[in-house]
């Protein structure tokens, strides 16, 4: 209970513990015996058979059950059974302590909402032991008790794999605050990570993997943590980070597949997006010089200056405003404006594919004049005949970007 933040034995913490313990782990009644009897009082004789198995001197293999091996079943499909040596399956007993517990949420399209999907269960691979133990009650207690809906905020993921980078950031800011160090290299190697659930009266193990994040992946999931609302956009985002990715991969078909609706306008998909390509924009201004900067780095910011200009000054013929000088009583009219300009340019886009969205962005959306330098115009051109999938997937972000011009209030955001 003292790594429990408000030192509550009912706190959100302990009760996430426990439901991973007694659903999935302990989620066949006959292993919860033990538990029973104790709290009934009554005798056990599981401490007196893990006593006689340890100081037998034959040191004998014993059975692996998925107690204390998730995933683990009394033989494979080969008929080989899941054994260990005693001494080894004696210390899987406290494996659930060092754990960190997380709940991955998914999209519910038909319900328009997020919905809790299983547990992510992180298993370090402690590289110094004692190092590891002495860091892992600050870990612990640094958490809040913030709540999101009936599970502790912070253990809220988008995918499973996000919990091994949010293990490690937590453990890195661990880590600087008492020792000034910067890596997790010296204290785990890596991270197990389990998507794991109860259905019915099984317990389904979704996914397994390994996973050792890198310094700069764990600085960028910061950035992407703190700053992205959205959870299609910012689950997006992680699995390309997941997965060494360009950041934009994958949101063709996110586009192609969502509402308009949750995607353009005073939506926090499209703040989101104008987020991430003003800071793109941020990063390749402060590159510029540098030799080091590459084609494909800078297209996603040719084409959200491109798309923004095409749509301001779309903007500005409609109703008759320079986009950048609006006078107050006329802010509603030119945002409606930009928003509906926005969002018919995106679903012409979506709606096209190959030869189709080629001409359309080069007769409709470069039919503006644009302040571009020539060399730009080749490397658009160049990625037009070459890259139009990744132009295509661009252009549908610039526009979800471009649809919403200002964040106006926080009661005005949906989701």
């Amino acid at each position: 209970m003292s790594w429990e933040p408000n030192l509550d034995n009912n706190g959100l913490w302990i009760r996430l513990w426990r439901s991973l313990i007694w659903s999935v782990i302990r989620g066949v009644p006959a292993t919860r015996r033990p538990f029973e009897s104790r709290a009934e009082k009554e005798p056990t004789d599981d401490a007196d058979r893990a006593w006689l198995q340890l100081t037998d001197e034959r040191d004998p293999s014993v059975d692996l059950p998925s107690t204390y091996y998730l995933g683990a079943q009394s033989s494979t499909a080969e008929s080989v059974g899941f054994q260990d040596r005693a001494r080894a399956q004696f210390l899987l007993h406290f494996w659930p302590y060092v754990i960190q517990i997380y709940v991955p949420q998914s999209w519910n399209t038909k319900e328009g909402r997020a919905d809790f999907a299983g547990y992510a269960v992180v298993v370090p691979d402690i590289a110094q032991l004692r190092s590891f133990v002495e860091e892992l009650p600050y870990v612990m207690q640094q958490r809040t008790a913030a709540a999101d809906r009936y599970r502790p905020r912070e253990a809220v993921v988008d995918l499973a794999l996000e919990s091994a980078l949010d293990a490690s950031l937590r453990l890195r800011e661990s880590l600087i605050r008492h020792q000034g160090a910067k890596s997790t290299a010296n204290l785990v190697q890596g991270f197990e990570v389990l998507h794991v659930d109860k259905e019915g009266n099984n317990v389904r193990v979704y996914s397994t993997a390994r996973f050792a994040p890198e310094a700069a992946m764990v600085d960028e999931y910061a950035l992407v943590r703190k700053t992205l609302r959205d959870l299609l956009f910012r689950r997006q985002r992680l699995i390309n980070l997941v997965k060494r990715r360009p950041w934009f991969e994958g949101f063709d078909r996110v586009a192609g597949t969502m509402s308009f609706k949750i995607l353009t306008g005073r939506v926090r998909f499209a703040a989101d997006a104008r987020h991430t390509f003003e800071e793109r924009s941020r990063l390749v201004m402060a590159s510029d010089e540098s030799p080091g900067i590459n084609t494909e780095e800078a297209l996603d910011v040719l084409v959200y200056k491109m798309i923004r200009n095409y749509v301001n000054r779309k903007v500005e013929s409609k109703t008759g405003l320079r986009w950048d000088a609006v006078p107050p009583g006329k802010r509603r009219e030119v945002d409606e404006a930009r928003e509906k300009i926005a969002r018919q340019a995106f679903l012409d886009v979506r709606s096209r594919s190959g030869s189709d969205f080629e001409g359309y962005f080069a007769g409709t959306l470069c039919s503006v004049p644009q302040f571009i330098k020539p060399e730009d115009f080749t490397r658009l051109s160049a990625a037009l005949r070459k890259d139009a999938d990744n132009l295509r997937t661009l252009t549908l972000l610039a526009l979800s970007a471009a649809s919403w011009n200002r964040l106006e209030s926080k009661t005005e955001e949906t989701k």
